[in-house]
């Protein structure tokens, strides 16, 4: 990991300058880049086992803020495809598991879109006016034979306008959504 001293006022405004000035002991304070979640670690490389506190943060930002994963869920809307189970339950499920994702730390965006009307214009707009850094396109739209020309043209709209580091995704049914994502962000 590439790792960068960090500032004093950075410690300073930050809740792991709480804990350093609690500890009294920490020598360093470094920001590796690559790590997704904050940490405090014991270091056995100082002597006398003195606590190095490291803030592990994904992406640097301004001060000590962390970046969002942003995550952009296209599916078709559960109301135009025949489930054996109702669209309501099918909803269900793919809300449950945004609030999953948005709990683990992502930014999520829902986004319904019919059998082929106007799916292309709406993913369209969703990809140019917001960067998504993780992009699902569910289950419905690859495995209904009938959608499946429609999948390969919201593939082709997402290679031509979402950014080349966004991450493409593929959940095999509703439930495994949050699980599909997190291989990715």
């Amino acid at each position: 990991m590439v790792s960068r001293p960090a500032t004093a006022r950075e410690i300073e405004s930050s809740a792991f300058g709480t804990i350093c000035r609690s500890l009294s002991v920490a020598d360093e304070l470094a920001v590796p880049y690559g790590s997704a979640a904050p940490t405090c670690q014991r270091s056995t490389r100082f002597r006398y086992a003195t606590i190095a506190v490291y803030v592990n943060l994904g992406r640097w930002t301004e001060g000590t803020t962390v970046a969002r994963a942003r995550v952009l869920l296209v599916g078709l809307d559960p109301d135009i495809v025949d489930y054996t189970k109702s669209p309501a339950k099918v909803r269900a499920v793919v809300e449950a598991e945004s609030a999953k994702l948005e709990t683990l730390g992502c930014s999520v965006k829902l986004l319904y879109v019919d059998d082929g009307k106007t799916a292309e214009a709406v993913l369209t707009d969703a990809l140019t006016t917001s960067r998504y850094d993780c992009i699902m396109i569910r289950t419905g739209l690859r495995v209904v034979p009938p959608y499946f020309l429609l999948f390969e043209k919201l593939i082709n709209i997402v290679h031509r306008h979402a950014p080349a580091s966004s991450k493409l995704c593929f959940n095999s049914n509703p439930a495994d959504t949050a699980e599909a994502v997190k291989r990715w962000v």
